[in-house]
């Protein structure tokens, strides 16, 4: 049955892929001549009513923030200031999920200040040097805390949310284990509790479907790959061919979706990046994954981050293979905290928040937000 479902979707899933890659060569690298990428100066869009009209109420700014001696982004959006803040921590050293977040979670700027944060070394914040000796959990867990503290001071409030997506998952672990006192709740977005295992299950799972599959010529570069850990010279190279490997037969086994068909095309529009931040955003990811990853592949969330005092919230998409749900789905069990609650997101792989906006606004106001204020109207 699986393998049905796989040849069925591959002919139609690679030439979305070969697509998607000239999109990505053409658009990523020059971005699309339209009225909001020809200035080279990065904005973002005005929060406007049903009638165009600005909302009064509203926070609309993309600015820089000394994080820690270091000057790093922020998108800030919301319908109203007075509104909780939900910071979001994005997928993987070196990846801004900003444009992202603008498109495919609009709504939750109704309901939040949603603040997207490119971390050092990530997006606009990426300069091209070396981290130099800035490449830990604890300086990345650091700048969260300052970061956190900045947002709360500006926008008076004791605790914020705290949703960390992929890698970001496992950083803000960390940051909410140390600082509880911080946050109303820790959303877990495909979260990555365990980098080393997550490797090895991609790659299997990568050559078990290329195997089914017959395709030979992967499963020549599978082997020629080796499987992981990847460490040293080609470390970027080697890991982003066996994670392209896993998501190109996942997205085969299930319908496609609006954010799989217009992600590389978001991110190339998005009018937060300057021209120049555009070019730079695939070397901020290799040159910063790369540094980073050694440090995060030293982390097992199940020993080192066993208990989090603070609410909990797991959304894992059921074809993520490229960042192994089963293993988040075992820590989720082995987790001690005072509420935690675990979705599956059945259409979803790496990025069920965008895959299933709707459903994932659902839980996040609808259990998230109104989890905080049940409880606190019974503390009262």
């Amino acid at each position: 049955m699986r393998t049905d479902r796989l040849l069925r979707n591959r002919t139609a899933l690679e030439a979305l892929l070969q697509v998607a890659l000239l999109l990505a060569i053409v658009l990523l690298f020059t971005g699309p001549v339209t009225a909001q990428t020809a200035s080279t100066e990065p904005s973002t869009p005005p929060i406007v009513d049903a009638q165009g009209k600005p909302v009064r109420s509203a926070v609309a700014s993309l600015e820089p923030t000394m994080v820690n001696g270091v000057k790093q982004w922020t998108l800030i959006r919301g319908h109203d200031i007075w509104n909780p803040v939900l910071l979001y921590v994005d997928s993987a050293p070196g990846v801004s999920h900003m444009a992202w977040s603008r498109r495919y979670n609009a709504e939750l700027e109704k309901h939040f200040v949603v603040v997207n944060w490119d971390q050092r070394g990530a997006g606009k914040s990426f300069t091209g040097k070396a981290l130099n000796g800035q490449a830990t959990v604890d300086q990345f867990v650091a700048d969260l805390v300052e970061v956190t503290g900045q947002l709360r001071a500006r926008f008076r409030q004791e605790k914020i949310y705290l949703l960390g997506h992929g890698y970001g998952a496992l950083i803000g672990a960390v940051a909410a284990q140390r600082h509880p006192e911080l946050f109303h709740a820790f959303i877990a977005v495909a979260p990555v509790v365990n980098p080393s295992e997550t490797d090895q299950t991609a790659f299997r799972y990568a050559r078990d479907a290329a195997t089914e599959l017959g395709d030979t010529a992967l499963l020549a570069e599978l082997k020629t790959l080796g499987p992981p850990p990847y460490t040293g010279n080609g470390f970027y190279a080697r890991y982003s061919a066996v994670r392209t490997a896993a998501l190109r037969f996942a997205g085969a086994e299930y319908p496609s979706n609006a954010f799989r068909e217009t992600m590389t095309t978001a991110a190339a529009e998005a009018p937060e990046y300057s021209p120049s931040e555009r070019q730079r955003l695939p070397q901020a990811e290799a040159d910063t994954l790369t540094a980073m990853y050694p440090a995060l592949a030293r982390v097992d969330l199940a020993k080192h981050v066993p208990a989090i005092s603070v609410p909990v919230y797991f959304v894992l998409g059921r074809h993520n293979y490229a960042a192994c749900p089963s293993a988040a789905d075992r820590y989720f069990a082995l987790l001690t905290a005072p509420i935690k609650s675990l979705v599956w997101f059945e259409q979803s792989a790496q990025a069920p928040n965008y895959e299933e906006p709707d459903k994932f606004l659902q839980l996040m106001v609808g259990r998230v937000l109104t989890g905080t204020l049940q409880r606190r109207e019974i503390s009262q």
